[in-house]
């Protein structure tokens, strides 16, 4: 039996991988996104979030793992680099979003509820 080891061959083959690993690393989501296709995808079991932290705790947290992963090896300075005011924005639009979810829930609506019927009133609010 003799194999082919041409060109074409080994593009096929690695072709062949390369799907193989995309269908393996997201079958989970390929799942996920057929029950809710079909509806029958149903809320996760909530609990109650903690609070953001501060810019400044975030600020503090985010050096301590830029050094940590420096250590090792695993980052460069470029890291975890301050952009402006974004860490800060970043922070407000999480804060904004919490509080409108928070709202929909409150009202027994669900994740996708307000998008799905276009009702921003959901959120006691406009997006």
């Amino acid at each position: 039996m003799t194999h082919d080891h041409s060109p074409t061959s080994d593009l096929a083959t690695e072709a062949d991988s390369g799907l193989l690993e995309i269908i393996s690393r997201y079958t989970q989501t390929f799942l996920w996104l057929q029950r809710y296709d079909e509806g029958l995808l149903t809320e996760p079991a909530g609990q109650s979030g903690g609070t953001l932290p501060s810019e400044a705790e975030a600020s503090a947290a985010l050096a301590q793992l830029k050094a940590s992963l420096m250590a090792r090896g695993e980052a460069t300075a470029l890291f975890a680099q301050p952009r402006r005011d974004g860490l800060g924005a970043l922070l407000g639009n999480l804060e904004f979003s919490t509080s409108q979810w928070t709202a929909v829930w409150q009202e027994g609506g669900t994740c996708d509820q307000r998008y799905r019927t276009g009702r921003a009133d959901l959120a006691g609010g406009g997006v």
